[in-house]
């Protein structure tokens, strides 16, 4: 099975200085490019979240079917 590679913006919380997902799930780089601009364009002082970035989304476990989605 080919596996398709899907992509989101993570940011870090202000708050809790941690890395979080920020987005959904694109299926494309340019996709998530674009949210990531989004982001961006809002006031720093304004956003909840900095130092956005685009990375592969990660393999996380389904607690509905207990599969990992990809």
């Amino acid at each position: 099975m080919i596996e398709k590679v899907k992509y989101c913006v993570t940011a870090i919380n202000k708050l809790t200085r941690k890395r979080e997902i920020v987005s959904k799930a694109f299926g494309s780089k340019d996709e998530a490019d674009k949210a990531r601009n989004i982001l961006l364009a809002t006031k720093p002082d304004k956003r909840p979240y900095i130092y956005p970035l685009t990375v592969k989304y990660p393999k996380q476990l389904n607690l509905f079917t207990n599969q990992l989605d990809v």
